[in-house]
């Protein structure tokens, strides 16, 4: 909370009045409806999101941010709000330093990323809250496409992580390396990750050990890419990841409106496959495939997204679990009267609609 205040301070400390009656303002209006569908029974809840951020005055080395989001759940018949960002950008001579609120992700192309600062800071393009996170971070650029960057967090439970990641590209293929570790030893990792092409096709991995656990971390991905007609873009995806300590981070953000969504232990194997084909410059259709190699389980993700006026955009996405109670990707059996469905029922999926508004 110190940190957030005096950012604030500062922030208004190098505006000028004449700056202050500049300010500016966007965000987007989201409205989100989760059905969540059982066996027996059907139960839905709205999640109603205002997103905001205030444009600031930049200059040549500084800039401010600061972005919130306000948001009210019919399930919690609650409001809370969320500050994504909320941070002071100073750019030195040699380096870039900056303190705040800021958003932290070493996303390297992957579908799901076992490496991140973060683990499940963003997972199938969907971004979750730890993405965002309390922290001073320097930024050393070495040359065009090198760079050293360093991460200095606090937790909500006011211990210390931090992070170190070096990147370089290197004919033609672009190599990280980085080095994570909390102040209570829980993590403590190391890894590698490269992304580059062979021939027509992307192809991408990484390679990880957690210290504490005494365990590894493997992570092995294509990708391929087309246009149909010369009109409608195709993307096919796939990747296997090996993980036993971090995998449940994944998957945790899949679904956000609903927490209770993945409850069993998903094990060290996992294989995501995507496609997604671009009717036009409005209409994407994506298909993204969980598949559980021990109980060939599978949770089905389909998702259509469109701009029906203006900027008024549509997204309908679905979570199918296809499997056999017990299996990681089965069907759920609720056991409590205060979940979404009826106690008793087995929960089989989910159906999300989201209408957006950016202004």
């Amino acid at each position: 909370m110190k940190l957030k205040v005096s950012i604030v301070i500062i922030v208004l400390a190098l505006l000028s009045p004449t700056a202050i009656a500049a300010l500016d303002m966007g965000g987007e209006v989201e409205i989100k409806s989760s059905t969540v569908v059982g066996e027996q029974s059907i139960g839905n809840f709205l999640e109603e999101k205002l997103n905001l951020e205030i444009f600031l005055p930049e200059t040549k080395t500084t800039t401010a941010k600061f972005e919130i989001d306000i948001l009210t759940n019919s399930q919690t018949k609650s409001s809370y709000h969320q500050i994504k960002k909320l941070y002071l950008e100073k750019r030195l001579e040699n380096f870039d330093l900056t303190i705040g609120r800021q958003p932290i992700s070493w996303m390297f192309g992957s579908l799901v990323n076992p490496v991140d600062f973060n683990l499940g800071a963003e997972t199938i393009e969907q971004e979750t809250a730890v993405k965002n996170v309390d922290a001073v971070e320097v930024y050393y650029p070495l040359n065009w496409g090198s760079n050293i960057s360093g991460v200095l967090a606090t937790r909500d439970d006011g211990k210390f992580k931090y992070g170190l990641r070096g990147r370089a590209t290197v004919s033609g293929y672009d190599l990280t390396a980085n080095f994570v570790k909390e102040e209570s030893r829980l993590e403590e990792r190391i890894a590698t990750t490269i992304k580059g092409d062979l021939g027509a096709v992307g192809a991408y991995g990484s390679i990880g050990y957690y210290f504490e656990q005494d365990s590894e971390i493997l992570l092995a991905g294509m990708d391929y890419s087309f246009y149909h007609q010369n009109v409608h873009q195709i993307i096919l995806q796939g990747e296997y990841i090996y993980d036993k300590v971090g995998m449940s981070s994944y998957l945790g953000g899949l679904f956000t409106g609903y927490s209770n969504f993945l409850d069993q232990k998903l094990g060290p194997h996992l294989i995501v496959a995507m496609a997604s084909y671009g009717v036009d410059d409005f209409n994407t259709v994506n298909l993204t495939t969980l598949i559980h190699p021990k109980d060939s389980s599978m949770l089905l993700i389909p998702e259509y997204e469109t701009q029906l006026i203006d900027n008024l955009d549509l997204n309908l996405r679905c979570g199918l679990l296809l499997g056999s109670q017990g299996e990681v990707f089965g069907s759920k059996k609720v056991t409590t009267d205060q979940d979404i469905v009826d106690s008793g029922d087995e929960f089989m999926g989910i159906i999300e609609l989201t209408v957006s508004y950016p202004f």
